[in-house]
């Protein structure tokens, strides 16, 4: 099976390091998968590659020439907001990592780089590939729902002759422009563009359809400002019940029909079983149930998150308070087990956590925290048996997850119980890197083997 993965590094012998070792990788512990590595210099040549063929792991340094990887992430994740994107940075002052995570990426790791943490990262981001059933689910950009879609158009927006040209393009789709309420939703993406262009604004807008609905998605929306977006919706008489918004993004819905010549027979049959604008909102209602961002593209408080998750998601992470309890319980109990009984005590706590990784990722929302967790369950059911043997190591393990579980807890207080902080995707760095310490720490060398190999390499 092929397998992509894009590494972006302007520094030479450093991203021949880096080949190097996800070569060592896949020829340890993925064979059998076709690898297939791409390389770029700065951000431009990595958004080129990104955007020719879909990429299965981006690994992406942030200072570069031309474009740097934080633009390069944020544009990428314009038309891939689900590929694995790890940032390497040899800065460690908190705004600009908050800034790195924000830009999309899923992870970063740091420089000088640490040889365990970023092969441990790489492996837990190809054990989701494989998990996931050996494909990544290509999330739709628009803001309306999350299926995947047939096609996808990226119109970039600069001059007054780009918008004529994403205009001629709905001209040529004959049906579409036939009933007046395409024509009310076009005309008014074409004066919201107009207006960004007004203002120095360039964008991209991009489309997505599927067989009854395009999706048209403009974004930058905070360059303009709130004011004259406003001003906006209002003095166009934008239908706000055909759109959804945030702070930087709009997605228009547009209706496809069948033609001129269908088109009055099929409003009759329609108009029997529901108004096509009665349909769309029905289907943006139920959008919005589901609609749990994907990414840290944005800010979102935990207040918001509350009021956007299922009660049926609350009642479970409620009933983690009771689970956290059982952790440090089944903690307890295995730094007490008798050799024979180690790993049946940790795999209850294996349990526990496995509980606590679906909820997580029914939520569809925390993939830094998914992925991560997820990493650190598989590992743990994995565990060499020689260190639940040795109490050394497994006293070790234990006070490693106590620190784990204290964080846990934190995690689920602050985000989803007193809903306390302002932006809910504020722990998942710390909270990953605390997950991949443990592999890390555990992922030695076994004795006897040859330490002086490709995974031994100096690294600056």
């Amino acid at each position: 099976m092929k397998f992509n993965v894009l590494i972006a590094e302007d520094e030479k012998d450093f991203r021949d390091i880096l080949v190097s070792i996800v070569k060592m990788i896949f020829a340890k512990y993925y064979p059998s998968f076709e690898l297939q590595i791409s390389v770029a210099d700065n951000g431009k040549e990595e958004l080129e590659i990104a955007q020719k063929e879909p990429q299965d792991i981006i690994i992406t340094d942030i200072n570069m020439p031309v474009m740097n990887g934080k633009e390069a992430v944020k544009r990428i994740r314009l038309f891939d907001k689900s590929v694995p994107i790890l940032a390497l940075t040899a800065l460690t002052d908190e705004k600009d990592v908050e800034e790195i995570i924000q830009s999309g990426v899923s992870n970063y790791t740091s420089k000088p780089l640490n040889q365990q943490l970023f092969v441990a990262q790489v492996r837990s981001f190809v054990n989701l590939f494989i998990k996931s059933g050996f494909v990544y689910n290509k999330n739709a950009l628009n803001l309306i729902s999350k299926q995947v879609f047939k096609r996808k158009t990226i119109f970039n927006i600069e001059w007054v002759e780009d918008i004529e040209e994403f205009w001629e393009y709905f001209m040529e789709q004959n049906s579409l422009l036939s009933n007046i309420y395409s024509q009310d939703i076009l005309q008014s993406i074409y004066n919201l563009e107009l207006l960004m262009i007004k203002n120095n604004i360039a964008n991209e807008l991009v489309l997505e359809e599927n067989e009854d609905t395009y999706y048209i998605t403009i974004s930058q929306l905070q360059q303009l400002g709130e004011k004259k977006y406003a001003n906006f919706l209002f003095d166009d008489k934008v239908d706000m019940c055909l759109v959804k918004q945030d702070n930087n993004f709009i997605t228009f819905l547009v209706s496809k029909n069948q033609g001129k010549a269908d088109q009055q027979q099929e409003a009759k049959e329609v108009e029997k079983k529901q108004n096509p604008i009665e349909m769309l909102q029905h289907e943006l209602e139920e959008a919005k149930k589901l609609d749990l961002r994907y990414t840290v593209d944005e800010k979102i408080s935990a207040r918001e998150l509350a009021d956007e998750l299922d009660p049926s998601i609350e009642d479970k992470i409620e009933n983690f308070e009771e689970d956290i309890e059982l952790l440090r319980i089944g903690l307890y109990n295995l730094e007490e087990a008798k050799k024979e009984d180690a790993r049946k005590s940790l795999l209850a706590i294996v349990e526990l956590l496995e509980r606590f990784d679906q909820t997580v990722e029914n939520i569809g929302l925390f993939n830094v925290v998914s992925r991560s967790f997820g990493s650190l369950v598989r590992f743990l059911k994995d565990l060499d048996a020689e260190i639940l043997f040795d109490l050394k190591k497994r006293l070790l393990l234990v006070t490693f997850m106590r620190g784990l579980v204290d964080d846990l807890e934190q995690w689920i207080v602050n985000v989803f119980l007193e809903h306390t902080t302002d932006d809910i995707h504020y722990f998942d760095a710390s909270f990953a890197e605390n997950c991949l310490e443990i592999e890390k720490i555990f992922l030695g060398q076994p004795e006897g083997e040859d330490t002086d190999d490709e995974d031994t390499l100096e690294f600056f």
